[in-house]
């Protein structure tokens, strides 16, 4: 292999992590700072709010039409390698040596150890496939996902993850699918031929795949090859259909990424340092990301209907929760001419909103311009502890807002 088919291959995995992973969370490269010198810590690592995605990646010019176990070592080697590269991403943590990274968006900052309490290892192989579209045939390499070192650690094919992309567009949706990806190869109950036809078996029937897991005894689940493409066509026009409805994530995606110009503007008018700023920064676009593209739609199309509500009157609020994190999401679009006012409404609201949720230990507020006005900016707080704020903030008891959450169950083919 040469080194240029190896930045190649890291160049490719790095626009596909933007797809998976967004580029507000995206470090390519970031720098190990130790006594001896400067080094790469990973090649890319994902900060999903408390969450650390360490990634290694490999590349290898080999032909496999004749694979036979000489072929197959020589890939086990190079996943090893990356499994101990892995591993300087696992001791700077213990450590907690000084780490540089920047985002695609030029936000540079100093890594918080602390912050990370789940760590995920991904290792990605790039090997030419010449019968790829051929689901009988393509190459599948066996070790998909194992322990090491206390962490789970999956192996993909980059083949596999241009497909993925398709389907998994969110942070939230591919954390998702790694821990169901995880629970059905270590509970061996599933027989599987390639990651496609995973991947459709996921998305279609994740039902069976529930019972099959959560069965105290099942004899298997063998997944015939071929399922991703009669998927991808059968189901044609329901996937546009959900494409369609995804749409409404728009609004949604766009807050998040106007987020970053937040960073200067909080270092320029709010006495922030760059790094307290970044860090901010960091947190506050991991915990939105923790929502699926699903999610991502249904808020979207609220924020719309609560945007079209301040054209008549002077604002809109409502309230989304993650169960599964416990974060509470409070969005306010407010015609208010002084920001600072707007930014101590936003305040109060989450401060009651901390006494009317129960089922939700975080709140995320964001507060933005109503139809009333022309400019656009965006006030965000979080709270990481509801329960302290309960107990030095005192309820307003004639506060007549935060109704009762009403909670509903759908999937993204809406039913």
């Amino acid at each position: 292999m040469s080194g240029e088919h190896g930045y190649v291959a890291e160049d490719t995995l790095e626009r596909l992590c933007y797809s998976l992973f967004s580029a507000d969370l995206v470090l390519r490269s970031p720098t190990l700072l130790e006594e001896s010198g400067a080094k790469e810590l990973t090649d890319i690592l994902v900060l999903i709010d408390d969450t650390a995605v360490i990634i290694q990646s490999k590349s290898m010019q080999i032909d496999l039409s004749e694979i036979d176990e000489v072929i197959i070592g020589r890939i086990i080697n190079r996943q090893n390698k990356a499994k101990k590269q892995i591993n300087t991403t696992l001791n700077a943590h213990r450590h907690k040596t000084k780490v540089r990274a920047q985002t695609p968006l030029d936000i540079a900052f100093e890594l918080d150890w602390s912050a990370i309490k789940t760590r995920i290892g991904i290792i990605t192989l790039n090997i030419p496939d010449n019968k790829y579209k051929d689901p009988e045939y393509r190459f599948q390499y066996p070790g998909l996902v194992e322990e090491h070192k206390g962490i789970i650690v999956h192996t993909f094919l980059i083949n596999d993850l241009k497909q993925l992309v398709k389907e998994l567009t969110t942070p939230a949706d591919t954390l998702l699918y790694l821990k169901a990806r995880y629970e059905c190869i270590q509970s061996g109950r599933f027989v599987i031929g390639n990651e496609l036809d995973f991947l459709a078996f996921y998305k279609t029937q994740y039902h069976t795949l529930r019972e099959v897991l959560d069965a105290e005894k099942y004899s298997g689940c063998f997944l015939t090859p071929g399922l991703w493409e009669q998927y991808r066509d059968s189901r044609k026009n329901e996937i546009h259909e959900r494409q369609k409805w995804f749409m409404n994530s728009i609004p949604y995606d766009r807050l998040i990424h106007e987020l970053v110009t937040g960073v200067e503007h909080s270092v320029k008018l709010h006495s922030y340092t760059h790094q307290e700023s970044a860090l901010n920064y960091m947190k506050l676009v991991g915990k939105l990301n923790k929502l699926t593209r699903m999610e991502r739609a249904e808020i979207g199309g609220k924020l719309l209907e609560k945007f079209d509500k301040t054209k008549n009157s002077k604002w809109g609020y409502f309230i989304y929760i993650n169960t599964a994190s416990k974060i509470a999401y409070l969005f306010l679009i407010l015609n208010e001419d002084d920001r600072e006012k707007r930014q101590k409404f936003l305040h109060y609201l989450s401060e009651q909103a901390c006494h009317k949720i129960s089922d939700a230990t975080q709140l995320v507020g964001l507060a933005t311009n109503g139809a009333a006005h022309k400019d656009h900016s965006i006030d965000s707080l979080v709270i990481e502890n509801m329960a302290e704020i309960r107990g030095s903030v005192e309820l307003d008891e004639e506060l007549t807002m935060f109704k009762s959450a009403e909670y509903k169950s759908i999937n993204e083919w809406r039913s």
